[in-house]
């Protein structure tokens, strides 16, 4: 059996998207609970904190980094 890798490399960003099931704050002043919020991460490959590599959450926001149009509405 075999699959294609994804290469990750140090600085590479994603967004995700999360389900807050206990209260969350976020970085853009809300705080959501039982909703998804978004957050944007970027890859560190370890070598000068934990040994190994991990997504570091940077930004968290109830709208979509990319596109502004989506996520909660603003209330």
């Amino acid at each position: 059996m075999r699959w294609k890798t994804d290469l990750v490399k140090s600085g590479d960003r994603r967004v995700v998207r999360y389900f807050a099931l206990l209260p969350t704050e976020l970085n853009d002043g809300h705080t959501v609970w039982l909703e998804r919020y978004y957050a944007l991460e970027t890859w560190d490959d370890g070598t000068t904190s934990t040994g190994f590599g991990y997504w570091k959450t940077k930004l968290t926001s109830v709208t979509h980094f990319d596109d502004p149009g989506t996520g909660s509405p603003k209330r």
